[in-house]
């Protein structure tokens, strides 16, 4: 199969079976880098916890955003646009694993402690829990999407990693530009639908 993202079809599956096949089967395009050895690093337990935190992090935004699609079925591609790109996401910050300690990478050890990415994790994990049984509006769900995507780029989630860098600046300002574009896509809807009278089931 050519790369997941962006653009592979989902259209056979039903909504939930395309966010398990995307799991499974999702591909990172991050391209090859010219290892320096000299500046290979070993991580601490502490450290690579870390990162694959901030990497479940990103899975569950993508499982959150999965189930507005299932809760909202009038804007479910809305959703799914903004779901599947957090995987790719997760995978580059797990590929930046193996990157930092093969030297390619440098690592930006003081960004974010561990209990902070935890606590952000626990959060979205009750908000998906409560899906079903709270009483949450569309409304609702865009100013927390919005909340949340505003919030990765003030903290500069990516920036696990030294942005200056050519290949992994260019990774970071990939994923800068694709976050703002989701702000403005959950800014447009919001928009919209303050300025229509139509009522979202």
């Amino acid at each position: 199969m050519e790369k997941v993202f962006p653009g592979w079809d989902f259209g056979n599956y039903p909504v939930l079976e395309r966010h398990v096949l995307a799991r499974c089967i999702r591909k990172t395009d991050c391209g090859g880098l010219c290892v320096r050895e000299e500046e290979a690093m070993v991580l601490s337990n502490w450290q690579k916890q870390k990162i694959n935190l901030m990497a479940d992090y990103q899975e569950s935004l993508s499982e959150l955003y999965t189930y507005y699609s299932v809760k909202f079925p009038a804007h479910q591609d809305f959703w799914l646009d903004l779901a599947l790109p957090k995987l790719r996401y997760a995978d580059w910050l797990r590929l930046c694993l193996s990157k930092i300690e093969a030297g390619a990478y440098r690592y930006n050890m003081m960004r974010f402690a561990v209990e902070t990415v935890r606590s952000g994790l626990g959060y979205l994990k009750a908000q998906t829990r409560n899906i079903w049984h709270a009483d949450i509006s569309h409304a609702d769900a865009l100013a927390m999407a919005l909340s949340i995507e505003t919030g990765l780029i003030s903290s500069r989630f990516y920036e696990i990693v030294n942005p200056l860098e050519n290949e992994a600046g260019d990774i970071v300002g990939g994923f800068k530009m694709e976050m703002r574009n989701h702000i403005r896509m959950i800014q447009g809807l919001i928009y919209a639908s303050r300025n229509t009278n139509y009522q979202v089931v």
